[in-house]
């Protein structure tokens, strides 16, 4: 039986996953056209729609239960905004994955004798 941590799991993959990371696959999340593109109406019904093909059990879901909400960003209230997926009471931040992840800040001459 599939529950809210699994489901919870399959979300935090998906949002982790590029599209294109798996050979012959379009699984996984556009960050490029995400932070490029304003947050309108049809964008998010286009991310919820790739989200719902790509995780199957999501596709049973209706507006009320799987969203995308917006919310004043609580470090710079007054400058942006924080998009937010809403799996029924849960709030998940949307934001692209860190890209120097696990990088220790060293660095080492390549030419070094």
């Amino acid at each position: 039986m599939i529950d809210t941590a699994d489901v919870l799991q399959m979300i935090d993959h998906w949002l982790s996953t590029p599209v294109g990371h798996y050979f012959g696959s379009s699984y996984g999340v556009d960050w490029s056209f995400m932070t490029l593109h304003a947050m309108t109406q049809s964008n998010a019904d286009k991310f919820l729609n790739k989200m719902k093909a790509d995780i199957p059990v999501l596709a049973s879901l209706d507006n009320d239960q799987l969203s995308i909400v917006e919310r004043p960003d609580p470090d710079y209230p007054f400058e942006r905004k924080q998009v937010l997926l809403r799996l029924r009471q849960i709030n998940i931040p949307l934001a692209p994955p860190k890209l120097n992840q696990g990088q220790t800040g060293e660095t080492y001459r390549v030419d070094a004798n």
